[in-house]
Formats: structure tokens, sequence, C-alpha cells
């Protein structure tokens, strides 16, 4: 219940409105959507409990048969949300009167008159810079890992590449087709002022998006909404960067697209590494009807589950809201009609993505890889599957660890 309010609304609101136009939040996206929804919320209902489910379909726009137990997307947005607001006051908000907070473990946000905190001058341009910076740099080095391993001469006799990264990528190594990765871009929807991102819409129905935009537009008073796929996730970025580097300094030649502007053309006539799910890459909904593990949503799907393994492995939110629990799918597949090569490295979150082109990269996961796929002497299998399970702290994976495979 939500506790009597100390301020009348028009000083909420404008409390309100200071955090969201502030360079601390950024771009409007959910987390913008879900604090105006919760304060409404707050401010014309505050003695009427509020549920994750509710949130979900009224301010997300999850179906009826939207399932908090399966789907963490209302849960994962609140502890970004309590991150954010963390760092708004202790930056740009420090000397506003009024403090919103969201509690842990509840939804309805809390107003409190703001403790004033004189030293934190001159924090929220340090802040955007180092943001802007750190993304600047991040392009910069995608942009040189790439740009390596195009100019880079055949050679798959280097001595660099360990007898178990060869193995990891045999069936890439012998075919004679170039690599093109895809580079997974995120749908988001532009107005006059800012970008807008609606996950929920990537694989929605023309008619289900339409409705939803309108419904977007009324709440934000912004109106055109468009398309825009000008923005990737920074760990696919990053996960391009670690793949540049590795073929760059193995003499291998790639080259590298957006998923926005991938053709079935292309994917024919390449060896394709696909890096994001189907939301950012919608050939992979073609491609994986039959896989024995997909992505969907925050889980990882197991569809022919062995003894002792879960039908879904879930995201998990730690405690300590800077550690969280991933899970990263990898597979080596046919391609069309059993022509070269895909791989797909996708996941619930983009550093599960990173993780992901981590382990394919580097020794010492490959030497782990190659003990679970050759158990018992057997031969390694051309195409498979696995299912990583990455620790995440502070959005960096700091361990990856295996968790199960199918040969495919």
């Amino acid at each position: 219940m939500q506790p009597k309010l100390h301020f009348d609304e028009v000083e909420i609101r404008h409390a309100l409105e200071s955090i969201l136009s502030s360079r601390t939040f950024g771009a409007k996206s959910a987390v913008h959507l879900l604090l105006a929804w919760l304060v409404n919320r707050a401010l014309s209902d505050p003695d009427t409990p509020l549920k994750e489910y509710t949130i979900g379909v009224e301010a997300f726009g999850r179906p009826e048969s939207y399932d908090p137990q399966h789907d963490a997307y209302v849960r994962v947005q609140a502890g970004k949300l309590r991150q954010k607001l963390v760092e708004y006051y202790a930056t740009e908000g420090a000397r506003d009167p009024i403090r919103i907070e969201l509690p842990r473990r509840q939804f309805l946000p809390v107003f409190n008159a703001n403790a004033v905190q004189p030293e934190a001058a001159a924090a929220p341009a340090t802040a955007q810079f180092w943001k802007i910076s750190t993304f600047a740099l991040l392009v910069m080095l995608v942009a040189f890992g790439i740009s390596t391993f195009r100019s880079s001469k055949m050679d798959t006799d280097s001595k660099r590449l360990s007898q178990e990264l060869r193995d990891v990528w045999h069936t890439f190594m012998r075919s004679p087709r170039p690599v093109l990765i895809s580079l997974g871009t995120h749908q988001f929807y532009s107005y006059q002022g800012g970008f807008l991102r609606e996950p929920a819409l990537d694989l929605a129905t023309p008619d289900a998006v339409q409705s939803r935009l309108d419904k977007l537009a009324t709440i934000f008073n912004e109106v055109p909404l468009r398309q825009n796929y000008g923005y990737t996730g920074t760990g696919q970025a990053t996960a391009a960067f670690l793949l540049g580097r590795f073929f760059g300094g193995n003499g291998f030649q790639a080259d590298l697209i957006r998923s926005s502007a991938l053709t079935w053309d292309s994917i024919g006539g390449y060896n394709v590494i696909f890096l994001g799910s189907a939301k950012s890459n919608r050939q992979i909904l073609s491609l994986s009807a039959e896989w024995a593990f997909s992505v969907e949503g925050e889980s990882v799907i197991n569809r022919r589950p062995r003894e002792g393994e879960p039908k879904r492995w879930f995201r998990v939110l730690e405690d300590d809201e800077r550690e969280r629990t991933d899970f990263a799918l990898i597979s080596f597949v046919p391609g069309l009609h059993s022509d070269g090569e895909l791989l797909v490295i996708e996941s619930h979150t983009t550093t599960g993505i990173w993780a992901g082109a981590k382990y394919l990269t580097e020794d010492i996961y490959a030497r782990e890889l190659m003990s679970k796929l050759s158990t018992g002497g057997a031969p390694i299998p051309d195409h498979f599957q696995i299912v990583l399970r990455v620790t995440v702290r502070d959005a960096v994976p700091i361990k990856i660890v295996y968790e199960t495979h199918r040969p495919f």
C-alpha cells in the first residue's frame, strides 16, 4: 500500500518530468514508460496493490496469457529502473526536492523528501560523456576488427590457432565460402526528440504493432512513431569485435552486414554468423523450428529435455542487483539446402551474445567444449547446439560455464 502522500500531484508530476527529461535516463525507452505508468498508477489508485501481471499487460502490452513466472520482462525493467533512479539522484537529481523511489520487491513508487547532496555538481556531464565515449570506442573497435579480417589473406595453416579452436570451427574452416556476420539490429521507433524501444513489438503482427504504437503515442503525446533500425546492443557489437579479431588473426576472409539488410540470397551464398536472437535476426524463426533449443522471451527453451534437465532455463536476478545469471545458445547448423554453414549466437540479453562469442574464440573454452563434444572418444559432430550459463556483473560476463549440448 502506498504511504500517504506528503506532496501534491503537481509537485510529483514536476519531479517525474525532471527525471524523464534527464541525461541520466537518456532517450525514451521501456524504463521511461514504466516509471511514467507507475507514477500515474500511484497517483490515481494508491491503495490497490499492484501486480506484475497487471504491469505486463497494461503497461507493456503483453497478451492476457502473459505469465510472469515464464517471462521476467517486468522484473528486469523494474531492476533497471531502480538502478537508474539511484544514478539520477546521485548526480543530476541531487538537489531535487522530491525523491521518487521504487522499493525492492514492490512496484508502487514512493515519494519522499530528498536529502540534498551538495557535492554532486558536474557529475551528470561526466557520466554522459563516459557513456558516449564508451559507445564511440566500441564502434571504432568493431570497425577495426572487421577491416582487419577483411584485408587478411586466406591462411588456414596459421600456427596461432590451437587444435581445439580448429576443431570448434572445423566446418567453417573447410568450406570455401566467405563468412558473413549478421549484426543484430534492434527495432526502435523514432519521433521528434528521441527513440523508443518496445521489445514486445519485434515479432508482433502489423495490426498489433500499429495498435500498440497508437497507445504509446497517446502516453507520450508524440505522433507519429516510425520504425528505425539504427541501433545494435553493446553485446552484439563486442561479439562482432571478438569474431573480427579472431578471424583476422587466423587468416579468414569475412564481411559484416546489418541484420535488417540481410536477404535470403545472401544467406544462400555465404557461411553466415547471426549475432542476436530472432528479435533482431528474423530469419532465425524460419531456421530454428525443429532445433532442440531455442531462445524465447527471457528464457532458453529445451524441447527435448534429458533426465535432470529443465524444460526452460530462465535468467536469474540475484539479490545484489548488479549481478545476474543469463543463458546463451550457440547453434552450428547446416546452411540453406544443406549448402554452407550457419552459426547462431543468441541470448535473451546482449551480454549473453558477447559471452557466446567469447566462448567460441578462446582456447580455455575450446578445450572444455571439445571434452564435452567428444565424450567416450566419439567423433566431433559437424553440427551441434550448446547452452551456456553466464554470470553477469555490471553488464559484463565474468563467468561462462557449459550447461548442456545436443548433436544436430
